[in-house]
């Protein structure tokens, strides 16, 4: 196994309901391979849908996954199909992409005191 595409194995799933949980969740990726990582975010959306991170050993499970089931597997309770899409790298070894580092200026030593 190649580890050196450590950026393209990883899933960002969107459109879960808010009933999902990590089994389901687990129960729908696994089929397509080794998982690492599975990480459902807390916050919902203003429809009520959950996003969630799926990590696997290698890319071509995550393709696989991808092509399997994003616009065509529906989780419990939902209304509308999951999207899946790889998670895009935020490290900095990509080169124009992922994440900026943001010059903010540092907070005043002392807080004004408000009324």
């Amino acid at each position: 196994a190649d580890m050196t595409d450590g950026a393209q194995n990883s899933l960002f799933v969107g459109g879960l309901p808010g009933s999902c949980d990590d089994a389901e969740l687990r129960a729908t990726f696994s089929p397509y391979g080794e998982l690492t990582e599975l990480h459902i975010l807390p916050n919902k959306s203003r429809t009520g849908q959950r996003c969630a991170f799926v990590t696997y050993t290698n890319s071509a499970s995550a393709q696989a996954a991808l092509a399997a089931l994003h616009g065509q597997h529906m989780m419990t309770n939902s209304e509308e199909p999951i999207s899946v899409s790889i998670k895009r790298s935020s490290g900095p070894h990509k080169g124009g992409q992922g994440y900026v580092p943001v010059s903010t200026p540092p907070p005043p030593a002392w807080g004004g005191y408000y009324g």
